[in-house]
């Protein structure tokens, strides 16, 4: 059969209306179609690379033509084409997805040898070559340019090369493969003259660890691992030769490692202080394992939020990724570069380009818009692929090929050398925290997991009793023998607390020493049942009161500092300071009697009243005494998921998805004077009367407490399925004022927040003009809000197992951090000390500004001895302050550090004084010299 033309038929008129937006098996088809023919052997046998015809406008008759058709043109050629080409002296490869398939064929209708060993090999980079023709082709018109590829030049490279490589002179084959991708270089330089950057990244994880990771670290192009400090320990103890090669490619700069933490965990619902310690953990397996720790960050899951820059800045990083890999929201934009600023003004130099797919063929068909929206709206137009070890597209192959010839498309940087070579144009971008939307409750849904909501409620609890503990150890270790590092004595802390206060006291019969492991003061209730008598107030004593039989004291304890109460306190009244009466509202008014703190669908205390509705059960009103306004509602309720008819064009009303409540009895449990207490059991009802769940709220007022707390059980008998965002047990939360805003926390820091669906383990704050609203949400995370005045505290959804929570709602609380923070902190008290030897109450360190609250604090020893101590500071507020940190001890010295113990700045020292500088929504690591 005599052949002189090598065709291929492309699903288009011209190149400027080929459709770029294709399935991946379509850009398969096509691509292969294309780059298939420029095999040398072909080349050689046409004298040149291919031509191609639009599928309306294919060889009529095919006679003389070799003619590849991907099988997503064959419905639009001409009526009747396919049968008169197998009449004509043509062959027509038809029915291939993939260039290997086109190959086959083609060999067998020319019977044409197989090649082997290195030419085989170099047949690839010939199909790299036609790959590159053609997005070449593809940008040029992309970026509104006419073609300028001189192309017989091109065409004599190409046959040149094909000629040398069916002789078997590889080395000169290569020389004129080189010169022809030049060629296609200089037509790109003509339209864009500056070399785009490419940044592969290969994701590694516990179960990727093989031969393929082993190849990803020997591939001889800049390569750059996304891996975690857990994954990194795994690669050493499941695969130890792996870790050498790696080891040994890093220290050579051949691989970049980009990461951060030790595990990446649920960013940033975990607290401040456990996403510090991932990043220590992680920092300290980066340097045991590698010798080095990596400079940019970068992480497979969501945990991107405003936080983060800081950390970086202080925790040894010099750029970020600001993109992730799995579910999630997070902000974008057109450029590559840019200057992260987070809430403190902290920045950080960042790469923001999405990472494209290297294992899908679309995203290869596609890479001509990609570059050419890069080279018209980028500073440094840069392009950005990620895929796990060994799974990436033969048209990625194609262009790390490429790119070794010639930056036709561009050069591979690693990630270290992109951010040297890259400058930053612009100014810095702060995003909002709406802007972040994590994935982590549908996904835990999705895997089954058993406490999608509790086990929040489980890490909040444990991070703050993990900093009690901190507290503690240091208020031991400071008021103790300073030359005994830990409990060595085998004492609590509590107790070597108590011996550093009284050490000549033998510390025995009644008495209580309440410590404050807190940075702010706290009232904290105390059981002194055991006592013969009530304390009278006085002193750290507040209020004291006895009911049913059980006997308690209020006691104020000054942040990191301690109270010591005992009998000799005592008075055979009552609590003194517990009101009795108080004045009428008009001037010289007779005084009244005080009401009950709880009486018949009422409770009170001094700063608020609450009314619960006898039918439903539900908090109707929350009143506090200096404003008409209903401040907050409150109702349980069960959420079905909305029937969906994509016909209809309206929505069903949301109203209608909830259930109704219904009270069966509301008790009184506490009248007080101390404790207001109510109980309301009942039932969660559908329209149709079916009971879905029962339920007991508990209403609990403490006398000098702005917060209400609310303890909830459930019994469900209808269990929520499917999407946890629209099916689920709520406390719904609503108020009358509908410009208040929504304060949710990051880090430490209380930030507006916009977003319709809010992660909060800690707190939500509702902020009008002059008043504000705190809901305490005790670890549970996910909220829901709708229209301006609702939200929607998820309680259960598919797979939860916790039927019993506590929520809080502060009336006015200046400092919601801190009020959270408090809400969740158990109690520090030892009893059976004795009496007070002196002082009954004091602080061994002081804050005095409230809108600074301490997350850390840890003694630092020298040796034996003990040195000084270490704290971290956050500013909650978002208001500069020149902080004062007094200490019990006189100062030597003091400096803020970064997190890794780096010096920033020397402090100002006076005596026992410590001045500090913190800006707004700054964490600030503090080391004080004794």
């Amino acid at each position: 059969m005599d052949l002189a033309n090598l065709t291929v038929v492309l699903p288009c008129h011209s190149l400027e209306d080929l459709s770029l937006d294709r399935s991946s098996v379509e850009a398969e088809q096509i691509l292969s179609a294309w780059s298939a023919f420029y095999h040398p052997a072909l080349i050689v046998r046409f004298r040149g690379p291919p031509g191609w015809r639009g599928v309306l406008n294919a060889p009529s008759p095919p006679t003389g033509h070799l003619v590849v058709v991907p099988p997503c043109c064959e419905h639009d050629l001409p009526s009747g084409w396919l049968q008169s080409s197998a009449e004509t002296e043509a062959v027509v490869i038809r029915g291939c997805e993939h260039p290997h398939e086109i190959l086959a064929k083609v060999r067998e209708a020319l019977e044409l040898p197989a090649p082997e060993g290195p030419a085989a090999d170099m047949v690839d980079d010939f199909l790299a070559l036609g790959y590159c023709r053609l997005v070449v082709e593809l940008l040029t018109r992309q970026l509104r340019y006419m073609s300028n590829l001189d192309e017989v030049s091109f065409e004599r490279s190409t046959l040149s090369a094909a000629e040398k490589w069916a002789e078997g002179d590889l080395d000169v084959a290569r020389e004129h493969l080189t010169s022809a991708f030049d060629l296609l270089t200089e037509a790109r330089e003509y339209f864009y003259p500056v070399e785009t950057r490419l940044l592969d990244f290969t994701l590694v994880a516990p179960t990727t660890i093989g031969t393929a990771l082993s190849e990803t670290i020997a591939r001889p192009a800049p390569t750059n691992l996304i891996l975690s400090g857990a994954t990194l320990q795994a690669v050493a103890d499941q695969a130890p030769d792996t870790m050498a090669a790696l080891r040994q490619a890093v220290e050579a700069g051949e691989v970049s490692i980009a990461g951060g933490e030790f595990e990446e965990l649920e960013s940033p619902l975990p607290g401040p202080e456990a996403t510090l310690a991932q990043f220590l953990r992680g920092r300290e397996t980066y340097e045991r394992l590698l010798g080095r720790t990596p400079k940019i960050y970068c992480r497979r899951r969501f945990g991107l939020s405003p936080l983060l820059p800081q950390v970086l800045e202080r925790t040894g990083f010099s750029g970020a990724c600001h993109f992730t890999l799995d579910d999630g929201r997070f902000p974008t934009g057109n450029q590559s570069r840019i200057k992260w600023q987070g809430i403190s003004g902290a920045a950080i130099d960042t790469l923001i380009r999405m990472p494209l797919d290297a294992n899908r063929a679309g995203t290869f068909l596609a890479l001509p818009e990609k570059l050419g929206n890069a080279m018209d709206l980028d500073h440094a137009a840069t392009a950005v692929f990620a895929h796990w070890p060994g799974m990436h597209s033969v048209w990625y192959d194609a262009l790390t090929r490429a790119s070794s010839y010639s930056p036709v498309l561009g050069r591979f940087f690693s990630i270290d050398e992109y951010f040297k070579d890259t400058k930053y144009v612009g100014q810095s971008t702060r995003y909002p925290v709406e802007g972040y939307r994590a994935p982590f409750l549908r996904q835990s849904v999705d895997r089954g997991d058993e406490a999608p909501l509790s086990r929040w409620q489980e890490a909040a609890a444990q991070e703050i009793a993990g900093q009690v503990g901190n507290s503690l150890r240091t208020l031991a270790a400071t008021v103790g023998d300073a030359d005994c590092q830990g409990s060595e004595s085998g004492l609590s802390d509590l107790q070597r607390i108590r011996q550093g206060l009284a050490a000549s006291s033998p510390g025995t019969g009644p008495g209580c020493l309440v410590v404050n492991p807190l940075s702010f003061t706290r009232r904290i209730p105390v059981d002194v049942s055991t006592w013969e008598r009530l304390p009278a107030p006085g002193g750290p004593i507040v209020a004291a009161s006895e009911e049913s039989g059980r006997k308690t004291a209020i006691v104020k304890v000054p942040g990191m500092g301690f109270a010591w109460i005992d009998p000799d306190m005592a008075s055979d009244a009552q609590a003194a300071d517990l009101p009795k009466k108080r004045r009428g509202w008009l001037r010289g008014k007779k005084q009244v009697e005080v009401p009950p703190m709880a009486e018949e669908n009422t409770l009170r205390n001094d700063y608020f009243e609450v009314k619960v509705d006898p039918i439903s059960g539900a908090l109707r009103s929350l009143h506090d005494y200096q404003t008409r306004d209903n401040r907050l509602g409150l109702q349980l309720a069960y959420r079905r998921a909305p029937a969906h008819h994509p016909e209809e064009a309206w929505d069903e009303d949301p109203d209608q998805l909830y259930t109704e409540m219904a009270a069966d009895e509301v008790e009184v449990r506490s009248a007080g004077p101390l404790f207001g207490e109510l109980a309301v059991r009942g039932r969660l009802l559908q329209s149709d009367g079916t009971c879905v769940s029962r339920y007991t709220q508990v209403l609990r007022a403490q006398r000098g407490s702005r917060i209400l707390e609310i303890d909830l059980s459930l019994d469900p008998e209808q269990l929520p399925s499917g999407n946890p965002w629209t099916t689920y047990y709520a406390a719904r939360f609503a108020w009358s004022d509908a410009t208040a805003d929504a304060y949710t926390g990051i880090g430490a820091s209380t930030i507006k927040n916009e977003s319709p669906q809010l992660e909060a383990p800690y707190f939500v704050d509702v902020r009008s003009e002059k008043i504000n609203t705190t809901i305490l949400t005790g670890g549970l995370p996910y909220h829901r809000r709708f229209g301006l005045r609702m939200l929607d505290t998820l309680l259960i959804v598919e797979g939860e197992a916790q039927r019993r929570f506590r929520l809080g709602v502060g009336v006015d609380l200046a400092h919601p951090y801190a009020a959270a923070t408090e809400f969740l902190a158990p109690s520090s008290i030892l009893a059976g000390v004795g009496p007070a030897p002196g002082a009954r109450s004091g602080w061994l360190f002081h804050l005095n500004a409230r809108n600074v609250v301490a997350t850390f604090w840890e003694p630092v020893y020298e040796g034996e001895r003990l040195r000084g101590i270490r704290t971290r500071l956050a500013e909650t507020e978002n208001r500069s302050v020149d902080l004062a940190i007094r200490c019990f001890r006189q100062v030597a010295a003091a400096r803020k550090t970064d997190f890794l113990g780096q010096s920033i700045e020397t402090l100002s020292v006076d005596g026992d004084r410590v001045s500090v500088p913190v800006k707004g929504h700054e964490w600030a690591q503090i080391e004080i010299d004794f």
